[in-house]
């Protein structure tokens, strides 16, 4: 099942459940529900929904042409390779999700969701319209490298966001053992929090292990009140101003940049970062309000923060390294048509068109090798080219992570 229909298909749940919910914050909190923002919140998930339709088949060519350079044949129809997926997907969520708070270009698609101040079921789908442009999709590329059927990702990822739908109340309390292993409604309370002790923790989508093992994890603590939102609200149901009110903020600070160092601060730095050094960043927030340091020092931290470098550099460098082995491929091509023709074999055979995968490739050259030799070497030079600038981005990223290290002041809190 499609991701879209898969949304479509669970709306009537989630109506009855944001009923429910309305009904107990009537009865039980004797809390006033807010009907107007969870209509506005409706909205703006509408728009999500279509903007994902206009640029699936574009997403979707991506994750097939890493799914024809996979590494391996991972067969869909034993449950083993499903519980990797699964894995996998939360994993690749846990860093995609953590990177939409740490890199202001993609903190602009992800506000979208944080600006609600009030955490209820609608919120869960209260997402931007820009994802195509903010990139959290790139992450999933590795995925389908590996060998997983571009389809089951998609449908994996959209279970997993289907998943979060209940997490967004306050009407559900602590879960005992489950708190342990699994994202609660408790975690992700602490999630959408903005206070600075509970600013930029638990990004777990499914699992909630990833932030207990990279240091991102906090504990809701019971009877402390929480504010929801960002650190500058916007206050606004107007679903075209939500869905854009970072990317206009984002792009007067870029304006203001009198360097292109500047420039890309106000764009891929945190956010609320400034170049004078008096934006209100997540760090500077906790150390104003005395909050001890994020992540573990040491080894902990070091594996944190290469995980998330060569994360991040994998999937942008496969996607350049597809970019580069798709070009040798019709270059290969190209060449091999001349090839016949000079060769006066006759007319193009029909399957040469049709060629999509590599092997293929080689296959049906075969019979035209003794002509053809001197393919070889400029298909392998560019693999071989792309594979060492991958290396090299990669190994690039392990000294950055590792050398030197930043530690900051105070021991850690998690």
């Amino acid at each position: 099942m499609e991701a879209i229909k898969l949304y479509v298909a669970a709306l009537p749940i989630f109506l009855i459940a944001i009923g429910i919910e309305a009904l107990y914050y009537r009865v039980a909190l004797n809390r006033p529900y807010g009907w107007l923002v969870t209509a506005s919140n409706l909205v703006v998930a509408v728009g999500r929904l279509a903007s994902e339709a206009l640029t699936k088949g574009l997403v979707l060519a991506v994750y097939v042409w890493a799914y024809q350079m996979r590494l391996f044949d991972i067969p869909m129809d034993r449950w083993e390779s499903w519980l990797a997926l699964f894995v996998a997907v939360d994993f690749a969520y846990y860093w995609l999700h953590r990177y939409s708070h740490e890199i202001r270009w993609m903190w602009a698609l992800h506000s979208v969701h944080h600006s609600a101040r009030q955490i209820t079921l609608s919120v869960a789908y209260r997402l931007g319209w820009t994802s195509i442009v903010s990139g959290p999709w790139l992450f999933l590329i590795p995925v389908c490298w590996l060998g997983f059927d571009p389809r089951a990702v998609a449908f994996t990822y959209a279970v997993n966001l289907l998943y979060q739908f209940w997490l967004h109340t306050e009407a559900v309390p602590k879960l005992g053992v489950l708190e342990w292993f699994f994202n609660t409604p408790s975690h992700h309370r602490v999630h959408h929090a903005v206070n600075p002790e509970y600013l930029d923790r638990n990004y777990g989508g499914v699992l909630i292990i990833w932030d207990r093992l990279f240091g991102t994890f906090s504990e809701e603590r019971t009877g402390a009140p929480r504010s929801y939102g960002l650190v500058r609200q916007i206050d606004t149901l107007n679903p075209v101003k939500i869905a854009f009110a970072e990317w206009v903020a984002m792009i007067r600070d870029l304006r203001s940049a009198r360097s292109l160092r500047e420039a890309a601060g106000y764009l891929f730095g945190p956010p609320g970062w400034k170049a004078d050094g008096s934006g209100m960043t997540t760090a500077a927030i906790r150390r104003a309000a005395g909050v001890l340091a994020l992540a573990k020092a040491g080894l902990l931290k070091r594996c944190d923060k290469l995980t998330a470098q060569v994360l991040m550099l994998t999937a942008f460098s496969a996607f350049g390294f597809l970019c580069g082995v798709i070009t040798a491929r019709y270059i290969v091509i190209g060449l091999a048509y001349a090839a016949i023709i000079e060769a006066g074999v006759g007319q193009i055979p029909t399957q040469l068109s049709r060629l999509s995968m590599t092997h293929q490739v080689r296959e049906l050259l075969a019979p035209l090798m003794d002509r053809t030799a001197d393919l070889v070497p400029v298909s392998a030079w560019f693999s071989t080219t792309a594979m060492l600038l991958a290396f090299c981005a990669l190994m690039l990223g392990a000294a950055a992570a590792v050398f030197p290290l930043r530690e900051l002041s105070g021991p850690a809190d998690s």
